[in-house]
C-alpha cells in the first residue's frame, strides 16, 4: 500500500552557493531567533507505505533501516528481512544460529554500496560475513579488530566506519570513530578525548561513554556525530570535520566525567543532538532540555540560523504543510541524502492523526488513513528533498 502527496509550492531559487566547511552553528543564537520550519520548505513530495501489507513476515519496532534504489533493508528480532521500494516483502537474509554462515542476536548489519552486498557483524562471534540481496551467504571477511564494535557502516568494498564500545576504564588507543580497511587495519580515527585521565578521578565510578550510531547521508557521503560538539564527514578513506557546535553559554556539560562518562551528565543540560540531516544548503539538528525540544536550522549559504520550540514529544519534526499530517522529523536517510525516511506503528500512526486538531488532510493522506488498519505492519514515511 503506497500513498503520495507532492508538493505545490514552487522551489525559491538562490544564487549563493554554500560555504566550505566546516560550518560553525550558533545554538545560542539559533534559540533566540525563533519561528516555524515547514516541510514544504526543503521537501518535493512525502509517500507512505505499509511494510508487508499482506503480512508474510510481521514487523514491529526497529533501529536499523538501510534503503538503496530499489530496496529496504530492517533488522526484526536480528533476523533481516528485504522488501522493495513500495514496501511488499522480498526475503530475510540468512538466518540466526552460531554456523558458519548464521548470525546470532544482536548482531548487526550495513549495506555495502559499491557490491550490492550486505555485511552483517556477528554479536558474540565478533567477526563478519556477508550475503547477496537474495540472501545467499557469499564469504566471511578477514577483518580483526582488538576492541569491542558498537556499530559499523559499510564506506565501499575496501572501507568500513567504525563505532567502538568500551567498558570500564578506557584503554590507552581509546578512540571515538574511524576509518578501517577489510583486515581491520586503521585509515583514519577520531581520538577518544578522555584518555587524558585527571589524577584525581575516579573512574570506577562511571563508564566508558561509547558513541552510537548517529548517522545519516549526503551526497553519498556519511554524516557521524562522534562527539559532543563536532560532526565528522567521510568519504571512502578520509574524515574531515563538517560542523562545530557553539553552545555559547547554553548549560552543556563541563567537568571532565559530565562529558565523557555514562552517569556524569547533568540532569538539566541540553542533551547531545542524536544526528544531523543536511541539504543542499541546510543542515538541521533535533536538540532538547528537560522542558522542550528545539528543532534547529542552519543556512550552509551565510551561517545564519533559527528555531522552532516544540512542546509535545509525540509530535516532534517539520510543519507539515504537505498533506496537513502530523509532523515530521527523520530516523534515516538513503545514501543520496535525498529520502528521508520515519517509521511508525500503524496504530500509533493512527491514533497521532487522530489527536490532531487540524484535520484537513490532504486527499491522498485521507486515503490512506481509511485503508490503514491498527493491526497493520509498520508504516513508512518517506519525505523526497528538493534539488
Amino acid at each position: 500500500m503506497l500513498f503520495s502527496c507532492v508538493n505545490q509550492n514552487p522551489t525559491r531559487n538562490s544564487t549563493s552557493e554554500p560555504l566550505p566547511y566546516p560550518h560553525t552553528v550558533n545554538i545560542d543564537q539559533a534559540i533566540e531567533k525563533t519561528g516555524t520550519i515547514k516541510l514544504s520548505e526543503i521537501v518535493d513530495s512525502i509517500k507512505y507505505l505499509v511494510l508487508s501489507k499482506d503480512k508474510k513476515v510481521l514487523t514491529k519496532r526497529f533501529l536499523y533501516l538501510e534503503m538503496t534504489d530499489n530496496d529496504i533493508f530492517i533488522q526484526i528480532g536480528s533476523l533481516i528481512h528485504r522488501f522493495d521500494n513500495k514496501g511488499t516483502f522480498l526475503n530475510t537474509i540468512g538466518q540466526i544460529g552460531r554456523g558458519p554462515e548464521e548470525y546470532l542476536n544482536g548482531s548487526m548489519f550495513s549495506i555495502n554500496p559499491s557490491s550490492n552486498s550486505i555485511y552483517v557483524y556477528r554479536n558474540f562471534l565478533k567477526d563478519f560475513i556477508s550475503y547477496d540481496f537474495s540472501g545467499k551467504f557469499l564469504k566471511s571477511l578477514p577483518f580483526r579488530f582488538n576492541h569491542d564494535i558498537g556499530s559499523f557502516i559499510s564506506l565501499s568494498d575496501t572501507a568500513l566506519f567504525i563505532y567502538p564500545v568500551y567498558f570500564g576504564i578506557a584503554p590507552d588507543d581509546m578512540f571515538l570513530c574511524g576509518i578501517f580497511n577489510l583486515d581491520g587495519e586503521k585509515i583514519q580515527t577520531i581520538k577518544h578525548p578522555a584518555q587524558k585521565i585527571p589524577t584525581d578521578f575516579n573512574p570506577s565510578k562511571f563508564i566508558v561513554g561509547g558513541p552510537w550510531a548517529n548517522h545519516t547521508y549526503f551526497n553519498n557521503e556519511l554524516i557521524a556525530i562522534c562527539d559532543l560538539d563536532t560532526v565528522h564527514k567521510t568519504s571512502k578513506s578520509s574524515l574531515y570535520n563538517a560542523f562545530i557546535f557553539n553552545w555559547g553559554n547554553l548549560l552543556r556539560p563541563k567537568t571532565y566525567e559530565e562529558k565523557y562518562y555514562i552517569g556524569g551528565r547533568p540532569e538539566n543540560a541540553i542533551a547531545n543532538p542524536r544526528k544531523l540531516f543536511e541539504t543542499t544548503t541546510k543542515a538541521f539538528i533535533l536538540i532538547n532540555d528537560q522542558f522542550n525540544y528545539q528543532l534547529i536550522e542552519f543556512d550552509k549559504r551565510n551561517s545564519s540560523s533559527r528555531s522552532m520550540v516544540l512542546h509535545d514529544p509525540n509530535n516532534l519534526g517539520f510543519i507539515n504543510d504537505l498533506d496537513n499530517g502530523s509532523n515530521f522529523y527523520p530516523e534515516w536517510t538513503n545514501r543520496k541524502g535525498n529520502i528521508w525516511i520515519k517509521a511508525t506503528e500503524a496504530i500509533d500512526f493512527i491514533n497521532l492523526h487522530n489527536s490532531l486538531s487540524n484535520k484537513d488532510f490532504d486527499a491522498n493522506l485521507k486515503s490512506f488513513l481509511s485503508e490503514l488498519q491498527i493491526d497493520d505492519n509498520t508504516v513508512l514515511e518517506l519525505v523526497y528533498l528538493k534539488q
